[in-house]
């Protein structure tokens, strides 16, 4: 999912990362998506995950969604008609929405437009499942630096790649960050003040 994670970092979608016990993206609280490449997809029609995860999918959302990623078909090892089975008892019998994407990027840009549709307040934002094996830490940095107002995926990367931790991110003053490759001087003033802010509790 890293790739569709960039990408859509990249739009200016917020992501909050959360262990989901349900869908893979979700995006208020009547959609919910599940995305599988075409390999996973035919790898759990036949070890049987597939009716499990979407029967909860569609019990939890009023708009379930499949992304599809990939051709299922081309190169597959499961019988054609099996396949057509699996796909129209989706649809007809579950009631959930297939829309088949070509590549990761294919993808994030189809999340973007549903949330642009789905969300009418300016903020963008999409709960994002944990991967299913566990998350390497430097993915988990990547993605709590690109959560600062004004940092996506690629400057959280050049940020870390020159800093190394999140201690020395958050430690640096204005002139050491905008050394770094894509933050000007507005962003890395950013960085520096959010990081020195006292939290306030006004609840």
């Amino acid at each position: 999912a890293s790739a569709v994670v960039r990408a859509l970092s990249l739009m200016g979608v917020g992501l909050k990362l959360e262990h989901l016990a349900v869908a893979d993206y979700i995006l208020s609280e009547r959609v919910g998506i599940e995305r599988k490449s075409a390999q996973d997809f035919n790898d759990s029609i036949k070890d049987g995950r597939l009716f499990n995860e979407l029967f909860e999918l569609k019990n939890n959302f009023v708009r379930p969604i499949l992304i599809l990623e990939g051709d299922p078909f081309i190169n597959s090892n499961i019988n054609q008609n099996a396949l057509y089975g699996a796909i129209t008892s989706i649809i007809l019998n579950l009631g959930i929405t297939i829309y088949r994407t070509n590549d990761p990027s294919d993808s994030a840009m189809f999340i973007y437009q549903l949330v642009k549709k789905e969300q009418s307040d300016s903020k963008m934002e999409v709960k994002l499942r944990f991967d299913k094996k566990p998350i390497e830490i430097s993915s988990l940095l990547e993605y709590i630096v690109a959560g600062i107002p004004g940092i996506n995926a690629l400057r959280a990367k050049n940020l870390l790649k020159e800093l190394q931790s999140l201690q020395e991110i958050f430690n640096a003053d204005i002139g050491d960050l905008i050394k770094v490759e894509n933050v000007g001087k507005k962003i890395a003033q950013e960085i520096y003040k959010l990081s020195r802010f006292k939290y306030q509790n006004n609840s």
